[in-house]
């Protein structure tokens, strides 16, 4: 991945397709529109894009096999914000003895898929990188207001 800082003032956002909060003091760098890395000195936030030609995928199933190909040993927990009609899910699980959380959203034609991940047992060292992903969320596109000439 690129290591060209892309600006982020605080937010994260591909317009019409998602935007997510980026911590004060991290740093924002990737492919604009296909995959990206918010980062501070020790810790990392992965989000990528998919686009779909078909129906929009389901949230809920892809972080859940988002967990399975990473190798989540016991449970997986997932929750999937009712007012969102399955468009966002979130995971938290344990695989290669390191915690994760992943964030999904299914919006349009795009899945976008977040993830964080530290040692198994250390919160601390994933909490701002779930804060970040609990933002992930739908962006509509800019209003544009026309001029009567």
């Amino acid at each position: 991945m690129p290591n060209d800082a892309i600006p982020a003032d605080g937010l994260l956002e591909l317009e019409g397709v998602f935007r997510m909060r980026v911590a004060p003091g991290w740093t924002l760098t990737g492919i604009p529109g296909s995959r990206y890395k918010v980062s501070d000195d020790e810790r990392e936030v992965d989000v990528s894009l998919r686009r779909t030609d078909g129906p929009p995928d389901d949230a809920r199933a892809t972080v859940l096999a988002f967990a399975r190909l990473k190798g989540a040993s016991g449970d997986v927990t997932v929750v999937t914000p009712q007012d969102e009609d399955g468009a966002r899910a979130f995971a938290w699980f344990t695989a290669a003895a390191e915690d994760w959380v992943a964030a999904v959203l299914c919006h349009g034609r795009f899945t976008v898929l977040g993830s964080t991940h530290g040692p198994a047992g250390d919160h601390d060292a994933i909490a701002d990188g779930e804060r970040m992903l609990s933002t992930l969320g739908p962006s509509s596109p800019r209003r544009r207001w026309l001029r009567a000439r």
